[in-house]
């Protein structure tokens, strides 16, 4: 009988503050109120709030009182993953599961749907749906940092400054808006890319690699740098040397820079892309080259997306917790929105190596033989 009394009034306290019956940091009934208006026990008043508490509707301050949160009287919270227009794959999981989330718990998701390719045009579109955000005073706002934009720190500051004057709680998704070491000092939800890195080149040196390269493209993302250093790291870790010759900046596609580096740098048997696509456009200009991988150079990837299995030979490559990087930012926007006064945490989880052929298949012709008068064979 208590459990249903007490599920009774959370109900009638649920609704009327979803339905505006409370304003926003306004004072909540203390228990002695609501035992005296609904006539419950102290005990059954109490399980009540333990569970608006729960849900993120009030927040209870020990000698301040009790208070109707924003989430509380908004239940919209608004999503902005630009990213989803150059990495579908990755982003539409995510997206499709804070979409889950946020229909089960009872809230209006208002997702971002703009998909340009074109960098200018995808920070307009993204400025311009922060700024209906601001307008339909939603309680939250999941926000993946806009890359590969001209003006993307601006853009990414302006926005994030606008939610703070109206004191939407922001969560980082994937990534920071600054390079390592600094932090934003915003919630960040990612994979730990450090220990990403880590496992790709202790696995290629295990399989034979005697001297890995990085390449990424000629802008340096919080991500990217954050990959690298794992890479390094395990280089440096396991004895070997680590310099500038060991990364490459270039565009994968540019055949002519990569056959320069190569014939600078003989010795490097195994590339770390930044990303799978980096890593297939790699192959592509190695094939042009007459570089066979695996056997006189072995390669690998990040995010674990369909090219890295339609790649030939397939690639090895890290496979991201979508789904559960979902969970993490919905259930962190969620507390964030309950106690504004949370310190900022990045939550990094660990992602998995998927070994495949790109690294790990030898038909025996063996590097040396590969190798000629230029220090490798290349046309």
């Amino acid at each position: 009988m208590s459990d249903v009394k007490h599920k009774n009034l959370f109900e009638q306290l649920r609704m009327r503050i979803l339905n505006g019956g409370y304003c926003v940091g306004a004072s909540f009934p203390s228990e002695n109120a609501l035992v005296r208006k609904y006539g419950y026990s102290r005990n059954t008043v109490q399980h009540a709030l333990v569970q608006l508490e729960r849900e993120g509707l009030i927040a209870r301050f020990p000698g301040r009182g009790t208070f109707v949160t924003k989430i509380g009287a908004s239940r919209s919270i608004g999503l902005i993953v630009p990213g989803v227009a150059l990495y579908p794959e990755f982003f539409q999981p995510i997206i499709a599961t804070i979409s889950r989330l946020s229909m089960a718990g009872g809230y209006q998701l208002i997702s971002y749907e703009g998909y340009s390719v074109e960098a200018a045009v995808r920070r307009k579109e993204v400025c311009a749906f922060a700024e209906s955000l601001l307008k339909k005073n939603v309680a939250g706002v999941i926000y993946e940092p806009m890359e590969m934009a001209h003006g993307r720190v601006f853009g990414n500051s302006q926005i994030l400054t606008s939610f703070a004057k109206a004191n939407i709680s922001v969560v980082l998704l994937d990534s920071d808006l600054v390079l390592p070491p600094k932090h934003s000092g915003y919630d960040l939800v990612t994979i730990d890319n450090v220990d990403a890195g880590a496992q790709l080149a202790y696995h290629l040196l295990e399989v034979g690699a005697r001297n890995i390269c990085f390449m990424r493209g000629p802008e340096l993302w919080p991500n990217v740098q954050k990959r690298m250093q794992g890479v390094m790291c395990a280089m440096v870790s396991s004895g070997k040397r680590w310099t500038d010759a060991n990364v490459l900046v270039a565009d994968p596609k540019n055949v002519m820079a990569v056959r320069s580096f190569l014939r600078r740098h003989p010795s490097i048997d195994a590339f770390v892309c930044d990303c799978d696509t980096t890593a297939a456009r790699l192959k592509q200009s190695l094939d042009k080259l007459g570089i066979a991988v695996p056997d006189e150079i072995k390669l690998a990837g990040f995010d674990d997306v369909k090219i890295a299995r339609l790649m030939s030979p397939p690639l090895t490559t890290i496979h991201q917790p979508c789904e559960d990087l979902a969970h993490a930012a919905f259930d962190r926007l969620l507390a964030r929105i309950a106690n504004p006064e949370l310190s900022p945490v990045t939550v990094s989880m660990l992602a998995s190596l998927t070994v495949r052929e790109s690294t790990v298949r030898h038909f025996g012709c063996g590097i040396g033989k590969a190798l000629k008068a230029c220090g490798r064979n290349v046309k």
